[in-house]
Order: structure tokens, then C-alpha cells, then sequence
């Protein structure tokens, strides 16, 4: 079995996190065109490297949020693809 990786390299638009979450998704489209199995994202991807800034989006990450970006995206990922 050929296991296919995606490796990102993206600039994330800030802390805006609903931004940075369609900018992934577009990529995760784009990698299973490609016909990836998985998608590796840059570190901070989603909130950008001035987070520590921006306090509500700071709190926002600590609350969860990246598992509901994740939550959000799964859906986009076929598992019964050939």
C-alpha cells in the first residue's frame, strides 16, 4: 500500500481563524485532487504567529477550536476513495 502526503507550506491571513479555515480547506481540496491521503498543515496554520496579540483568539484556540476546524473539514475528506 502507496500512502500519498500533502506537505503545506501557507501563510496563515492573521488570527482571522474562519479565514485560515477556508484557505485549508481550499489546499485539502486541492491535495485530494491530487489524490493525497493525508495533509500535513505548517504549525500555528490557523491562527497565525501573532496570536499571542490577539487575546480572544488566543482563548478561542485554548477552548477548542482547532478541533472544530478539524470537525468542519472532515467531511470534505472521502474515506471510500479507490
Amino acid at each position: 500500500m502507496m500512502l500519498r502526503i500533502a506537505l503545506l507550506q501557507m501563510m496563515a491571513c492573521g488570527s482571522n481563524q474562519e479565514a485560515n479555515l477556508l484557505k485549508g480547506e481550499a489546499f485539502c481540496r486541492q491535495a485530494a485532487q491530487m489524490r493525497a491521503d493525508v495533509v500535513l498543515f505548517p504549525e500555528m496554520w490557523n491562527m497565525g504567529y501573532l496570536a499571542e496579540l490577539d487575546v480572544a483568539a488566543l482563548r478561542a484556540y485554548r477552548a477548542g477550536s482547532l478541533g472544530q476546524c478539524f470537525q468542519k473539514a472532515l467531511p470534505l475528506w472521502p474515506l471510500d476513495r479507490p
